[in-house]
């Protein structure tokens, strides 16, 4: 063997360990020649980008890197390889399937045969990728909220509108953007509301802002709305973001549960029963209006507590009623009793209580809940 083939062959499998170390490199790696030609890639540039090494060997570099968006001067890579100094910058890249990511890149002049070329190492900015991270993560929250997530700019004007706005408002997205978001509530609430939206275009949030919008169709829908202000580093407000609540189902339930307490009340007081609960956990006893009126006290001066409730019962009672009570927590059976209670001027009343243990989610007995009801009639 001459010295030169081996020579030769040493620098053949140099050239194989180099290229099999740029291969396993997990950066992407992009040879550039002098007129700014990709010449070769590495499994990893194939794998960042997205297309395959025989797609984009011989394009321009600007197929991945707009070097030209990132200065405004198509030249800017020529001046880097001729600097000679190694640079490191970040850029936004462009994948094969129209993507953009953030990218740090680190170019190195690269003497070639023809001229100067550049290698270019390239890996995904961390930084950048996790503010994009947190963008899609927050638009994602936003596009699935079920409350009408919307911004406005300083002069009024909708610039976002997400797809619970489409439900609630009744307007598409590509019609209300660019529209004043006033057109959004009835003309007698548009005062009112100017000056929730003055209160935040000074900086300050509005949170729960009970109110009326009217639909595309014109039909009113109550919601809540909560706004709060949007600023730029500098401190300079840039913009708002309205989160509206449709509570129109919250106002039937509490209408309707309004309506049912009238009657729960309404049938205490004809059958003369009250209910009471007693939460075990706290110590506390809640009387209904009618069980305050059998006794004749007033719910002010009622201390709310078993002990409260024990005093009202006649002393020669007391005690049985309290075995009863604390026996039913204990074993998780019905307490059932009839005893006498005095009422404030002395008047000696009879009660029929009966309770049923209230189980908490581990399966233990925490209170009772029960009624009583008025029986002296009876008694007599």
């Amino acid at each position: 063997m001459t010295p030169s083939s081996a020579t030769d062959r040493r620098s053949t499998a140099g050239h194989e360990f180099l290229d099999a170390v740029v291969e396993a490199l997990p950066l992407a790696v992009v040879a550039v020649d002098a007129d700014g030609r990709i010449a070769r890639v590495n499994a990893g540039a194939e794998s960042l980008f997205g297309y395959s090494r025989d797609d984009i060997v011989g394009s321009s570099i600007e197929l991945l890197v707009p070097f030209g968006m990132l200065t405004g001067r198509e030249d800017v890579l020529n001046e880097y390889v001729h600097d000679r100094d190694a640079l490191v910058t970040e850029c936004v890249a462009r994948r094969n399937d129209g993507g953009e990511i953030w990218v740090e890149l680190t170019l190195n002049s690269l003497e070639l045969t023809h001229g100067v070329g550049s290698l270019i190492t390239i890996r995904p900015s961390g930084e950048h990728q996790q503010i994009s991270d947190r963008l899609a993560i927050l638009e994602a929250f936003v596009e699935t909220s079920e409350d009408a997530v919307f911004s406005q700019d300083t002069d009024g004007l909708i610039t976002t509108w997400n797809r619970s706005s489409e439900r609630i408002f009744g307007y598409p997205r590509d019609e209300i953007l660019g529209q004043p978001s006033m057109m959004l509530f009835p003309e007698h609430l548009r005062n009112e509301t100017e000056e929730v939206f003055d209160t935040v275009m000074a900086g300050d949030r509005v949170d729960h802002y009970e109110t009326e919008i009217k639909r595309k169709d014109g039909m009113p829908i109550p919601i809540s709305l909560s706004l709060c202000p949007l600023f730029q580093a500098n401190g300079l407000l840039t913009a708002s973001v309205l989160i509206a609540r449709d509570v129109t189902e919250q106002r039937l339930a509490q209408a309707t549960l309004a309506e049912i307490e009238t009657r729960i009340r309404e049938g205490e007081a004809l059958a003369h029963v009250g209910s009471w609960l007693w939460d075990v956990r706290t110590g506390t006893v809640q009387w209904t209006d009618e069980l305050h009126r059998i006794h004749g006290v007033d719910p002010l001066d009622f201390e709310g507590t078993l002990d409260a409730h024990i005093d009202r019962i006649h002393a020669e009672d007391q005690a049985r009623v309290w075995r009863g009570l604390t026996a039913a927590v204990a074993s998780g059976h019905p307490f059932e009793d009839e005893y006498r209670i005095i009422r404030p001027g002395g008047e000696l009343r009879w009660v029929f209580a009966r309770a049923e243990p209230t189980v908490g989610s581990a399966g233990d007995v925490v209170g009772l809940r029960g009624i009583s009801q008025d029986v002296t009639d009876r008694r007599r």
